[in-house]
């Protein structure tokens, strides 16, 4: 009698659909489980070890070469437009891609094995996918080209889309005003997008047998796509719904299985009271679960989708076709590990010093921080325009310790407070600060737009702005480069100087160079870098002060910053929980529309004792929308 499990097994008598793949699944999920966790183990471990190093040397080497230790911002792009940049993205795109299919080649070869009554080997799966990382990168290489070059039409054709219909002003003022040519480009930009989406689909599901053909037919690269091809002809969309609900209905269980987790462990906590001990086990207990459930979820799916692309693969498969012999290389073979027992042990100790540096790290990170300043962002920007008077005033009643400001020329060489390259979004008026004397800007009126009851509301000058704060508000001075403008550093500095408030700000800009040469200037004024995105080692920009997007902060960023001596800033926080989770980061300064709300939030949160910072802290991890109100302490 045969067993089931092989008449349902991809091969002869292939199955089509998706349920028949599910029963694969199911049926050989002991004979796979084991080689499968093995072979993703190790596989992880040594890409890790190979591919992390090897990236940040690179990415390191081609920033030293830019003449710096970190690119940041504005930079970036004239980076990546060189050729170091171009040569990056090329080789990390390339290695991103080889890895993926050594992985995929090596899930495939297991899969393989199993389908033809064979014990799954992790250890060959782990060995020939090594052995095939040349010709995978070579086939990553001739794909990205590709889909590089195929991309260059599409991006010309947004340029064009914004420049024709989103160029005649400043685009906060598209973002924020949102005018019917906003709405008519997006619909513009979709319909362009659409069809060059449905080409990059159609080129990736048509070429999904070319990693199985290589590894398991020994074709070259262009063969592989090619034979690809001709093989998946009629399949794009059966393919396409097929890979869509397996991918899906995964994020679907990871999601659910998720919440029961977290709602588990918020019923395990309790509404009243609990002990900080009983606090830390739930959680440790509940993120534990969740990372091993989240390591099941994505190696059964991509099993899962190994097994539709191989089933697919071998149903294509020409009578007459003989699978291609293959051998390891000489150098390879004598690194290929002889004691399995052996393998497995240094593989347990592995993940178990592993584990223990995750559990320190998070141990490391619970801890009660000191309370941020606040920062009004352009002055009290939710209550009074922003970057005027009255937004500054506001700033101060509120109880802010430092107001950000935005700074420009004009043409007559006046340091006005102005945020855009022009006063559409602020005035309804389309003129451009360079092309604008202090008289003619004088002559806006920039608070009617906010409230009727700040109209007669003028654009500031940054003596004004500096004669509101003196010895009430410290400024954070953002020097806005719309334009090239190489005289507004200089400018801003001496106004510094002659208004005696050097002590009583920091100047900061999206701009590293502009800033460093302000630095060597005046030395005297702190200087902050607003970091958007960078590469390399940002902290080993000589500046006090780093201020981020709250999106891309992270625990270990603000360790290595703060170890550098610099203070971080984040911005924009205007949500009660999201400003949580930075204070309990460690954050010096939270950068916000809203600080009157800010500041009753910091003032709560600094009236809690350590042991009940904690405690709020590791239910906060577990459960992000727990509040100070919310929280039983």
């Amino acid at each position: 009698m045969s067993d089931p499990a092989d008449d349902c097994r991809p091969g002869g008598g292939l199955p089509g659909g998706a349920r028949d793949h599910l029963r694969w699944i199911l049926a050989r999920r002991r004979i796979l489980a084991g080689p499968v966790l093995v072979y993703e183990a190790w596989f992880s471990i040594l890409a890790l070890a190979l591919f992390l190093p090897a990236a940040a040397w690179l990415m390191n080497r081609l920033v030293l070469a830019g003449g710096g230790s970190a690119i940041g911002n504005t930079e970036m792009v004239g980076f990546f437009l060189s050729v170091p940049g171009l040569v990056f993205l090329l080789v990390a795109a390339v290695s991103v891609i080889a890895l993926n299919y050594a992985e995929y080649a090596g899930l495939l070869i297991i899969v393989r094995a199993c389908s033809r009554g064979l014990k799954g080997n992790a250890g060959e799966g782990v060995w020939r996918s090594l052995a095939h990382l040349p010709v995978l990168a070579r086939l990553g290489l001739i794909q990205t080209l590709v889909f590089g070059l195929g991309m260059l039409p599409w991006l010309g054709g947004c340029l064009w889309i914004k420049m024709h219909w989103l160029g005649a002003h400043d685009i906060n003022f598209y973002l924020s005003r949102r005018p019917p040519e906003w709405f008519f480009a997006l619909a513009v930009a979709g319909f362009w997008t659409l069809p060059w989406l449905f080409a990059a689909v159609v080129l990736l599901v048509r070429w999904l047998h070319a990693v199985p053909l290589v590894v398991f037919e020994g074709k070259r690269p262009i063969e592989a796509l090619a034979v690809s091809w001709r093989r998946s002809r009629g399949m794009v969309r059966s393919g396409v719904l097929v890979l869509a609900l397996w991918i899906l209905g995964a994020i679907g269980v990871f999601v659910l299985a998720g919440s029961l987790i977290r709602w588990a462990g918020a019923a395990l906590l309790g509404s009243s009271s609990v002990g900080l001990g009983w606090t830390l086990g739930v959680v440790l207990s509940a993120l534990g679960l969740m990372a091993l459930l989240g390591l099941l979820v994505v190696v059964v799916s991509k099993v899962g989708l190994v097994l539709i692309v191989f089933s697919a693969y071998e149903a294509g498969i020409p009578n007459g076709t003989s699978p291609a012999t293959f051998s390891l290389p000489v150098w390879l073979e004598r690194l290929r590990p002889t004691n399995a027992r052996l393998a497995a042990w240094v593989l347990l100790v592995i993940l178990l010093v592993s584990a223990g540096y995750a559990v320190s790290e998070f141990v490391e990170d619970i801890h009660p921080a000191d309370a941020p300043r606040i920062t009004a962002h352009r002055g009290s920007s939710a209550k009074a325009p922003e970057n005027s008077l009255s937004a500054l005033r506001q700033a101060i009643a509120d109880g802010a310790d430092y107001a950000e400001i935005d700074v420009q020329t004009t043409r007559d060489g006046r340091v006005i407070l102005h945020h855009d390259g022009d006063f559409m979004r602020m005035a309804g008026v389309p003129g451009r600060v360079e092309e604008m004397t202090l008289e003619e800007v004088r002559d806006l009126e920039i608070g009617s737009l906010f409230s009727e009851g700040f109209a007669g509301e003028r654009v500031a000058t940054l003596e004004e702005a500096i004669a509101v704060c003196r010895g009430r508000l410290r400024l954070n001075i953002e020097l806005k480069y719309n334009r090239v403008d190489p005289l507004l550093a200089g400018r801003v500095g001496a106004i510094l100087r002659a208004e005696s408030f050097t002590g009583d700000c920091i100047v900061m800009s999206l701009n590293w160079e502009p800033l460093r040469a302000f630095a060597g200037d005046f030395p005297e004024v702190p200087i902050g870098y607003i970091v958007f995105r960078s590469l390399g080692r940002i902290g080993a920009a000589a500046a006090d002060a780093f201020s981020l997007n709250a999106n891309q902060l992270t625990p270990g960023l603000v360790r290595s910053l703060h170890r550098s001596g610099a203070e971080v800033h984040v911005w924009t926080v205007n949500d009660s929980r999201l400003a949580l989770g930075m204070i309990e980061m460690g954050v010096d300064n939270l950068i916000t529309d809203r600080p009157g709300e800010m500041r009753l939030l910091v003032d709560e949160w600094e009236a809690l004792t350590d042991s009940e910072k904690t405690a709020l802290h590791l239910r906060r991890i577990l459960l992000p929308n727990v509040t100070l109100a919310a929280a039983p302490l």
